[in-house]
């Protein structure tokens, strides 16, 4: 059986600063899903544009580029 694995999300903006962790904590194995807002961990709104979110997990990091739209 699988267990619990340490995972980190965090978003960075287009100059590598970390503006929000969406998740820290021990997650069990499988699908999950989680949203982000677009808010700092300030609670501020982000600009529009390029963000990298970055899961990291005891067996793999993983960065995808968002491009986030403000109307």
């Amino acid at each position: 059986p699988e267990e619990d694995a340490p995972v980190t999300l965090e978003i960075f903006d287009a100059q590598g600063r970390r503006v929000r962790t969406l998740a820290r904590g021990l997650f069990p194995a499988g699908d999950h899903e989680l949203r982000w807002n677009g808010q700092t961990d300030a609670g501020l709104q982000g600009a529009g544009g390029v963000y990298f979110v970055r899961l990291s997990s005891s067996q793999e990091t993983r960065t995808l580029r968002v491009v986030q739209l403000r109307h």
